[in-house]
């Protein structure tokens, strides 16, 4: 999940996976927050991402983790929103398979 959450935020938000100075890019960087926060809360990516709008407002002004959201000029809340809505995305792009058409016997 980690890679298409970078891939997504290249493609969608024209984020660098390399700065020019070669450093981490802006996707590499939010995705590593990402999985920092994931750290912290004993939780994998799809855990987070089940429950995205449970653990964002922890790390938002007035929730019990807002030190660690402000932290790095706020990089990690501002990772948590965007990957919100990559989850949306993703929510929202989900195809569903089509249910065959089943003829039903009553007796």
């Amino acid at each position: 999940m980690r890679k298409m959450f970078m891939k997504y935020l290249g493609e969608n938000h024209n984020m660098t996976l390399v700065s020019p100075s070669g450093s981490r890019g802006s996707s590499q960087d939010y995705a590593f927050r990402v999985a920092h926060i994931c750290k912290i809360e004993n939780i994998g990516w799809e855990t987070l991402a089940a429950n995205i709008n449970v653990i964002l407002p922890k790390y938002e002004r007035g929730g019990e983790q807002k030190e660690q959201g402000k932290r790095s000029h706020e990089s990690y809340i501002n990772a948590l929103k965007y990957f919100r809505l990559y989850v949306g995305e993703q929510v929202a792009n989900k195809t569903t398979p089509k249910t065959q058409n089943k003829r039903w016997k009553l007796f």
